[in-house]
């Protein structure tokens, strides 16, 4: 479908892919069997993503190439593909193994210069992240060690008093946090390894999205063995452990937390055409409701994203009221002072 000429509007490609997710994670409401503990269901959450990014940059392509190469970009990069991709190599980019099952979630063009570029100088950066894994792995076996992952499924739930309930839901919560924490940093590891997400710090990269700016005096594909730049890996970067975990606003959180899926549902739902841009909390609920779509047919997941707008607006007229009373005595210290 992707490479097919006939079809000339990416969105059918989006409506097959969440419409294909859909059904199959709804399948046991539908009577058929649904192992919940199947890796399948991960596999099909980087792949219908996946799926969705190289359509649009495949219509990113044809699209510049019609328009005599003015730039129309749907997937909001400055690298954009220099040939169309076949479909062997649509193929070898979904099924590499690389953020298979855990992510992180890149486009086609981050695969292409991984595949082109012999330049891999990645000692220095792995060996930072392995600490950051080391050091999340033993927060986490801690906490393994110390609470009862099990508590809230155990009979000690209806025998305890609400205090004790209360002292076990930052405790678990955490420890479930450490664990995705673990895995993502694991995935990034990764792809640090093979070089998938390595790019100047010149191009200013972010997650998901790639370069900023375009490189200069670079081109992937040419000898660049002899080459030195300063480099990173924020495109391949899914989550910011220390910032997400210290950080006391609730909104902000989300922001360090899976960072390529929060990049993808900001620039292919949230800032789509769907509503106008003016009505910016309708926006915010779409999106949420496409995150709960995604994730899968289960009402915990509108139960736990579709209220966050609430949350938010909620954490936010606090935030104001805290500014303002501090304000206030800053001004009657000053003027009793």
């Amino acid at each position: 479908m992707v490479t097919s000429s006939m079809i000339k509007n990416p969105k059918l490609i989006f409506g097959f892919c969440l419409g294909y997710r859909v059904f199959f994670s709804s399948s046991k409401y539908l009577g058929f069997y649904r192992d919940e503990q199947n890796l399948a269901n991960s596999l099909m959450l980087v792949a219908t993503i996946k799926m969705i990014l190289v359509a649009y940059e495949v219509f990113d392509y044809r699209d510049r190439d019609e328009k005599n190469n003015q730039p129309k970009s749907y997937t909001f990069g400055v690298l954009q593909l220099e040939k169309e991709p076949t479909q062997l190599d649509i193929f070898c980019y979904m099924t590499c193994f690389v953020g298979l099952f855990t992510g992180p979630i890149y486009k086609y063009r981050t695969f292409y210069d991984m595949i082109m570029s012999p330049y891999r100088p990645i000692s220095q950066t792995l060996w930072k992240h392995i600490r950051s894994i080391l050091g999340a792995t033993v927060v986490f076996l801690i906490g393994l060690f110390l609470f009862d992952m099990k508590y809230f499924t155990s009979e000690n739930l209806l025998t305890d008093t609400l205090v004790a309930r209360l002292l076990h839901v930052y405790p678990v919560g955490f420890i479930y946090q450490m664990r995705y924490i673990v895995a993502w940093l694991l995935g990034e590891g990764i792809c640090i390894l093979v070089g998938l997400g390595m790019y100047p710090n010149t191009t200013n990269p972010q997650p998901g999205k790639g370069p900023t700016q375009h490189p200069q005096n670079l081109k992937f594909g040419e000898n660049q063995e002899k080459l030195t730049f300063e480099h990173n890996f924020k495109t391949v970067e899914n989550i910011q452990p220390l910032t997400g975990i210290v950080e006391i606003s609730f909104w902000k959180t989300l922001h360090h937390w899976n960072c390529c899926v929060q990049w993808w549902l900001s620039q292919f739902i949230y800032r789509s055409n769907v509503l106008p841009k003016s009505m910016r909390g309708a926006r915010v609920f779409l999106t949420l409701c496409f995150s709960a779509l995604w994730h899968g047919i289960k009402p915990g997941y509108f139960m736990c994203l579709l209220p966050l707008p609430f949350f938010a607006a909620l954490e936010e007229s606090c935030f104001y009221l805290q500014r303002k009373y501090i304000r206030h005595e800053k001004t009657r210290s000053v003027l009793c002072g």
